[in-house]
């Protein structure tokens, strides 16, 4: 026996005709097999040519969770529609997946659909940008479960759901300039002080004592004359927070000193200060749209939400 939650909109109450056309639709599509029942064994009865089912050997393999019924069309979601993670491997609910339904309907009403051929070009475009033939495609599709006609399908709801979003959504977050600076003014962010350094190790001597060999490096950092060769690595970039605090000393240095040698196990290390980034606050500029981001968020997820509650009240859903 099937039992179902029937959930009707609070604006318009459907019509006891209304309710019985789904109940309708429903029924004619559990009998067309969305649950399904099968078979795994048959017992050989007695009389030759009879088989007998043994109830014990059947077990349901798809059951109907959700019908959504709106005008511009009826969707079905089953158990292993929920169960399967969709292209990207993400695992969605059951609420997620009829809003995802609700937005693709209402796409389909307002024309909104990707048709074959943008659906063609953009596959095309898909396999150009990763290297990928049509039979890879298939076996990433497979990989996620889908056949390849599923997967376009796929592809085809979240192009649709990504562009109804963006009109419906997306469209209408406006952020004044006023607001940024606000923000900007009032949560001031610095950048840290940086240092572009050169780095070298100079192996030990075979011919000299340590000490020597450190008093030879000493005087060619002073004066450059004494004969010692110094091989320099590539300079990179570094900030307080990424070195060792017995390193600290490198942020005090002038652009061009070499530090004294550091014995080490392998020979002495030496670092040279290429060029220097005192800390400073970030511009208006530089952070301009990251507090436009952080601002729109919230203003995001309101108005996501007004359109995700004005799909559910004018459609039929019901939960099974």
């Amino acid at each position: 026996m099937l039992w179902a939650f029937y959930h009707e909109s609070a604006h318009t109450m459907m019509s006891t005709k209304n309710v019985l056309l789904c109940v309708t639709q429903i029924v004619h599509r559990v009998t067309c097999a969305l649950i399904v029942l099968v078979h795994v064994s048959l017992s050989i009865a007695a009389v030759p040519g009879q088989q007998v089912v043994d109830a014990d050997n059947w077990y349901t393999i798809d059951t109907i969770q959700a019908a959504v019924f709106t005008p511009e069309g009826t969707h079905i979601i089953t158990l292993s529609d929920v169960t399967r993670p969709n292209l990207a491997g993400v695992i969605r609910t059951l609420d997620e997946m009829v809003f995802e339904v609700l937005v693709y309907l209402d796409a389909k009403k307002f024309k909104a659909l990707p048709d074959e051929h943008a659906l063609d070009k953009y596959l095309a475009s898909i396999q150009r940008a990763n290297n990928l033939t049509r039979e890879d495609l298939k076996r990433m599709f497979a990989s996620a479960g889908y056949s390849y006609e599923e997967g376009r399908e796929q592809l085809k709801m979240m192009q649709a759901v990504n562009s109804m979003i963006s009109q419906r959504v997306r469209s209408g977050l406006i952020v004044p300039r006023k607001d940024v600076v606000a923000y900007y003014e009032s949560h001031p962010e610095t950048e840290q002080a940086q240092v572009r350094i050169e780095h070298a190790l100079v192996p030990f001597s075979a011919t000299q004592s340590k000490e020597a060999q450190k008093a030879a490096l000493m005087k060619h950092i002073k004066t450059g004359i004494a004969p010692v060769t110094i091989t320099w690595e590539s300079p990179f970039w570094v900030k307080p927070s990424e070195v060792a605090v017995d390193k600290q000393f490198i942020f005090s240095m002038k652009a061009g000193q070499v530090c004294m040698p550091i014995e080490t196990d392998a020979g002495f290390e030496l670092y040279r200060i290429v060029e220097k980034k005192d800390e400073r606050v970030k511009t208006l500029d530089e952070r301009y749209q990251d507090i436009v981001d952080k601002l729109i968020e919230p203003q995001y997820y309101k108005m996501l939400g007004r359109y995700k509650d004005g799909l559910f009240k004018e459609a039929s859903i019901v939960y099974f």
